[in-house]
């Protein structure tokens, strides 16, 4: 565990986030009997199932923050660790918590919006876009815990025949069955009916935007199992592609629309004084020897610095003791951009710049796409750049001189972890355990070794409590945090 964690100050965001007006306003008909209602709006449980997963909260900043963050080098604690076993200790119950959260607080919800939509043709779009949502939020956690409940996981949910007992099923099978729900789910969306409006945070119930989302979490999907089963994966992503529906500019990506009620996990640390975590030495100097122009989005110079009239940019190294740290202070390293600690800066559950870096890695592996390599990397640096309102003759200049394509997957999967730095740490693992890029390294200069980086997050203890013979069945070794899920062997 970390030398700090103020567990006052957290309960004062617990509370927070409980009492936020968010909470109060839009939502009222779910706090009366959420277990049992006697009707469903699927509206507001679409709402509810939406702000669950990308709110997070406490379970945000546990697993993302204050884990994953740390472990994919994008920030650091400036308290260290306080011994070299706890780099990459995470379980108990911060595990426990995320994994109900997505299960029986967004899965559960959008579950329901299924029900009480899939029998009624006049609410069909409903159906489908809730459809094409459960998918995101199971792709997110079987990418996370590999084998997991699919089938029998909210089976009678809310039934008399609900199975609080379901059986695991292998990612490769969840995978396939993803692939074709997403499928046809956007072949079934009709803008000639009725959608969700105001209830749909990203896309204000737009059928167009929802089947580009869906196509291009498909392409994601195809990518991510490429290794494993290149065939499948090539014909999926291909399928996707050929159908013209791929998010094509900025604002068509998924952008979860935080504000001072709805706030963001990451928002909230630094708005109470308790971040603690800073730029990573990495993420610093990555951006520094490259000449990149988000460097100053990303990290704010020092307050030393400033003092003498310069810009200095000094990240927090990775994975050292605390009594090697002395030397880091307020003072004397960067903290987090501004752009970032804003109460309305928005979220990145899916965005343009990663479906044009996918589709440079679909043409890089020779697949049929319209485009070249070069053309899809140049689109994707150009959108991740002009969302963070660089100017558009530094975007330019990088592109042109440190920032050219080079041909290599390791410039693809590198330039998309910066995209995902403070606002997806999720999926830049999920790639990190694919493609072993970008190539994290220890502050004197060694890479991590695979074999010593975690693979998976260890099932919750309330699982292996509860559920254990179901557990027990996915295999030996399986619970092991160096056991790779299916698509990363």
């Amino acid at each position: 565990m970390k030398t700090k964690h103020h567990h006052f100050l957290l309960i004062a965001i617990s509370l927070l986030l409980l009492l936020a007006p968010a909470c109060d306003q839009g939502f009222e008909e779910l706090q009366e009997n959420p277990n049992s209602p006697t009707s469903t709006n699927p509206d507001y449980l679409f709402t509810e199932s939406v702000v669950t997963y990308s709110s997070q909260g406490l379970n945000g900043i546990y697993s993302e923050i204050w884990t994953l963050m740390e472990w994919m080098m994008m920030k650091a604690d400036i308290n260290g660790l306080s011994q070299a076993a706890d780099a990459y200790a995470y379980g108990g119950s911060n595990n426990d918590a995320l994994w109900q959260a997505w299960y029986v607080n967004a899965l559960s919800n959008i579950q329901a919006v299924i029900r009480s939509t899939e029998n009624d043709p006049t609410l069909s779009n409903k159906y489908h876009i809730a459809r094409i949502w459960r998918a995101y939020i199971f792709h997110r956690i079987t990418d996370l815990w590999g084998d997991v409940p699919y089938y029998d996981a909210l089976n009678g949910y809310g039934t008399s025949s609900t199975t609080f007992t379901p059986k695991y099923d292998t990612q490769a099978t969840i995978y396939t069955n993803l692939l074709q729900e997403l499928l046809a789910a956007a072949n079934a969306l009709d803008d000639t009916k009725i959608s969700f409006s105001s209830g749909d945070p990203f896309y204000g119930g737009s059928v167009k935007k929802w089947q580009r989302f869906a196509h291009s979490l498909r392409l994601r999907l195809a990518i991510r199992m490429s290794n494993v089963k290149p065939n499948e994966a090539q014909a999926a992503a291909e399928e996707s592609i050929a159908s013209n529906l791929l998010i094509s500019n900025n604002d068509e990506g998924a952008h979860f629309p935080y504000n001072s009620q709805t706030r963001s996990a990451f928002f909230d640390l630094y708005d109470t004084n308790q971040g603690f975590r800073y730029p990573s030495h990495f993420l610093a100097n990555l951006l520094l020897d490259n000449s990149d122009p988000r460097l100053g989005v990303y990290a704010s110079p020092t307050q030393e610095s400033a003092i003498f009239g310069g810009e200095d940019y000094t990240g927090i190294p990775n994975l050292l003791l605390s009594t090697e740290l002395a030397d880091y202070n307020d003072f004397n390293t960067s903290s987090v951009g501004n752009y970032f600690l804003s109460a309305t800066t928005k979220g990145s559950t899916l965005a343009y710049a990663e479906v044009c870096f996918l589709l440079a890695e679909a043409a890089l592996k020779g697949w049929n796409t319209p485009l070249s390599a070069a053309e899809y990397y140049n689109n994707g640096v150009q959108a991740a750049m002009q969302r963070l309102e660089v100017d558009s003759e530094e975007i330019a200049d990088y592109l042109a001189n440190t920032g050219s394509f080079n041909q290599s997957l390791e410039q693809i999967i590198t330039q998309k972890w910066i995209t995902f730095v403070y606002l997806d740490a999720y999926e830049a693992f999920a790639e990190y355990r694919r493609t072993g890029f970008p190539k994290l390294q220890r502050f004197d200069g060694t890479l991590i070794a695979p074999n010593n980086f975690p693979q998976r997050f260890p099932y919750p203890d309330s699982e292996i409590n509860l559920n254990n013979q179901n557990v027990s069945a996915v295999g030996v070794g399986i619970n092991e945090k160096s056991t790779p899920v299916w698509w990363a062997n």
